[in-house]
């Protein structure tokens, strides 16, 4: 049986991905009845869950020029512009979809708008 929901015969439920640890064998079992089913074995049948990765470059990243005029963002005093003098930048987290690091934040220079990535791996 290929296809990514499976359902139980008996009830037409949903069938949920269990685990026979003593033949180490995933099955499918419904939660409503008693009806259980092993999986058919291929790479297709066992998979339960998938995570893809994608990897967004620097380059695609791209910040609003007018992110500095917002009054909802955080913002730094005390930040040193890497092409300019200010101190003022304004900052916000970047969502997960786009980077690996869960607190990677972008600060934009309120002067210029050079803007650079700071997280835990790029301190």
């Amino acid at each position: 049986m290929s296809g990514l929901l499976r359902f139980c015969p008996e009830c037409n439920n949903l069938l949920y991905p269990t685990e026979d640890k003593s033949a180490k064998q995933l099955h499918f079992a419904c939660r409503q009845c008693e009806y259980q089913e092993e999986s058919g074995g291929t790479d297709e049948d066992c998979c339960v869950f998938r995570h893809d990765v994608t990897y967004v470059a620097r380059e695609a990243i791209i910040v609003n020029p007018a992110v500095t005029k917002d009054p909802t963002l955080g913002r730094d005093y005390t930040y040193e512009c890497d092409y300019c003098d200010s101190k003022e930048a304004v900052f916000y987290q970047l969502p997960e979809k786009q980077s690996s690091d869960a607190m990677t934040l972008v600060f934009v220079c309120c002067q210029c708008g050079a803007w650079r990535e700071e997280g835990k791996a790029r301190d």
